[in-house]
């Protein structure tokens, strides 16, 4: 339904967050990639973008690898998602204070 642009992002990821556990998973006709640059060359031809996506590719066509996206509402509030668990846990230790640099050394010729 996503990549016919029937629903927007934050619908697909708040069907994402209803999804059954492991033991009770239901067969789904689509899938959210978080990170598309893992897809491999003979799976791009079932990957599409979000057609009705604020952001699209810069180069068309492009649907996995590194993509460089142009914003198609610049002027339009952003709604971004919330960062995965894994991400927020570790961003929360970059306030912490950084050690300092060591000391000077001359390396014996």
């Amino acid at each position: 339904a996503h990549a016919r642009g029937d629903i927007s992002t934050a619908a697909v990821a708040a069907v994402l967050k209803l999804q059954p556990d492991k033991a009770d998973e239901a067969e789904f006709d689509f899938e959210v990639l978080e990170n598309p640059s893992r897809v491999l060359r003979s799976q791009e031809r079932f990957c599409s973008l979000l057609p009705a996506s604020r952001y699209e590719p810069v180069a068309k066509g492009r649907t996995s690898g590194v993509i460089m996206l142009k914003d198609t509402a610049p002027d339009a509030e952003e709604e971004l998602l919330p960062l995965p668990a894994a991400l927020a846990a570790a961003s929360e230790g970059a306030e912490e204070e950084e050690p300092a640099p060591p000391e000077p050394f001359e390396l014996p010729a």
